[in-house]
């Protein structure tokens, strides 16, 4: 097979010395193994004992001897792939970061060159020079299959664990009654415990492919679960996995559940902001569920208990929110907030006769007096979320 590899100006003489140099690593495989783990050692990778010494040993003696060989004829060989993948393969079944395998085994060239320069000694240095290039791409080459393979299995792997996920989330979330052993063998498949603290976002339909982009590595490797209720996706983060929920899923629309106590309060907690999530369709950004519980309420009261409650109220408040020219409303909101005069006056930098005119111009137009208990209440069920 025609090579690629440079083949320089070298005379056969140079070649032939070339392969004696060779040659005498062949004997020297263990003497280079043990060089490889001083510096494998030194470099901190692969640290955590996540690969042991003896693994570390045979892969090592297995890739020198193909280098070895490779050095003698660097034309590409079938074999090359078979070594590189079973390498790739096991170190991603090991939990190996990527870089890590990478850069161990891009070590083998200062490995190997250091003891072709030993052999050559000062007299043969014009043969090293027209043969380092060989001995750099050869290790490349290899490096290559093996970061390869490393990335395909670590894609099957991931895939594995997000399948084997979306069938336990099924049963959490399917209808009709979940017991407690059927939890704990959800909680086991999922591995989580049942009765921990769990970060839950619901995401409506206009946003879920965002969401969905945004976490898709952390879906595919198990650090989030994700799965579709409905057309929303509802994301789960289990306690001291990934970073909090709202940094990652950015400025896509939903709502968010800071702490959900147990596998049971997720299957109900789902289900109930799905349904607040129909309360506001206007959402623009992740909301904590204390802003939307109100509007849910008022949802609920007009649809099963008293239709058309407060309507009146309501239509007034929307006029409001959509002229914003006269700071009404933000208004309202601060001191709701806030629950004093003084307060409002200065979270908004306005004076404090500002705010009193304000909030009388509110209760003219809306028959709603914030300052009244009461009134104050019903003024929560019946503002939108802030945006």
């Amino acid at each position: 097979m025609h090579s690629d590899l440079p083949d320089g100006t070298t005379t056969a003489a140079d070649d032939h010395l070339w392969l004696r140099l060779v040659d005498k690593l062949e004997d020297e495989v263990p003497l280079l193994v043990e060089e490889f783990l001083s510096e494998l050692s030194s470099s901190g990778l692969y640290s955590g004992d996540l690969v042991s010494r003896e693994d570390l040993a045979d892969s090592a003696a297995e890739t020198f001897v193909f280098l070895i060989d490779r050095l003698r004829s660097p034309s590409d060989a079938p074999d090359r792939h078979l070594i590189a993948r079973r390498l790739g393969r096991l170190r991603a079944r090991q939990g190996v970061a990527m870089q890590d395998l990478v850069d161990a085994v891009q070590l083998d060239f200062p490995v190997l060159w250091r003891r072709i320069r030993l052999h050559a000694g000062e007299e043969h240095t014009g043969v090293l020079i027209d043969h380092v290039e060989r001995v750099h791409v050869v290790v490349d080459r290899y490096s290559f299959s093996v970061r390869e393979e490393f990335i395909r299995e670590t894609a099957r792997i991931a895939q594995n664990v997000s399948l084997a996920n979306q069938r336990h989330l099924a049963r959490l979330f399917a209808e009709g009654t979940v017991h407690s052993d059927m939890l704990g063998d959800i909680a086991t498949g999922l591995g989580v415990h049942a009765d921990a603290g769990f970060e839950l976002a619901v995401i409506p339909p206009e946003h879920v492919a965002a969401v969905r982009r945004s976490i898709a590595d952390e879906l595919a490797d198990g650090t989030l679960f994700g799965h579709e209720l409905g057309p929303t996706l509802v994301v789960l983060r289990p306690p001291d996995k990934a970073r909090p929920l709202d940094e990652m899923i950015g400025d896509c629309a939903g709502v968010l559940f800071s702490d959900v106590p147990g596998l049971a309060g997720v299957r109900v907690t789902a289900r109930g902001a799905v349904e607040m999530l129909r309360s506001h369709p206007e959402l623009t950004r992740l909301h904590p569920y204390g802003e939307l519980l109100p509007g849910a309420v008022l949802r609920h009261i007009r649809a099963r208990l008293v239709p058309g409650f407060l309507q009146d109220e309501g239509a007034a408040i929307e006029a409001l929110v959509r002229d914003e020219s006269d700071h009404l409303v933000p208004t309202v909101r601060t001191y709701l907030r806030t629950g004093t005069v003084k307060g409002t006056a200065s979270a908004m930098y306005c004076h404090r006769n500002t705010v009193v005119n304000r909030l009388n111009s509110f209760a003219t137009a809306t028959g709603l007096d914030v300052t009244r208990p009461g009134h104050a209440g019903i003024v929560q069920l019946l503002l939108p979320p802030a945006p």
